[in-house]
């Protein structure tokens, strides 16, 4: 590490000398102090770059999110982050744990979820309104994720509770209870 510290050194003499013609002038020493400086602070401005890219992957999958009932697509949402979609893909898997197909697949089913437990709408059009292409699609996802249909889930999402769920808080709640009597039996 010394090696490199006396390398910076001798290079910022070196364009001491070269720019300021010699003299030395308190200018021009200042300003290539300051280049010099901006270097070694990299680490700091990358830390600062690592934030903004983590607070925009977050925008980003609250959009996705928001969107999960629409019709999506990485290349937009990568153009909207300002990023190429391959980086876009790597960020966002690096910083939620999941890909965006991942994440969108699970807002989907989230959505199905709560509209079967606080509605009474077909499974037709709840499978329209969180996004999936039709009922087949949203019943695999289903039996894949949560091994059961989405006509079982909702009786038992209603039996559980008596009916309708009123807010979102209490289908989690079932639904824990209901998962812990899955992994008991």
């Amino acid at each position: 590490m010394s090696t490199r510290v006396s390398s910076v050194a001798a290079i910022k003499d070196s364009a001491l000398m070269s720019v300021s013609g010699g003299d030395g002038s308190n200018a021009m020493r200042a300003t290539t102090t300051d280049i010099f400086l901006n270097y070694r602070n990299r680490p700091a401005r990358k830390a600062q770059r690592e934030a903004r890219i983590e607070g925009l992957m977050r925008v980003s999958a609250r959009n996705l999110e928001l969107a999960c009932g629409n019709r999506v697509s990485t290349a937009e949402a990568a153009q909207r982050a300002a990023m190429s979609e391959r980086t876009f893909l790597r960020r966002f898997k690096q910083t939620l744990g999941v890909s965006p197909r991942e994440f969108l697949r699970r807002a989907r089913l989230e959505r199905a979820r709560s509209l079967l437990a606080q509605t009474d709408l077909p499974i037709e059009k709840i499978a329209r309104q969180a996004g999936f292409v039709g009922r087949n699609c949203m019943a695999n996802l289903f039996r894949r994720h949560l091994a059961t249909t989405p006509t079982e889930y909702r009786a038992g999402v209603r039996s559980a509770t008596g009916g309708l769920f009123n807010c979102p808080t209490q289908a989690c709640a079932v639904e824990t209870t209901q998962v812990q009597l899955k992994s008991e039996v």
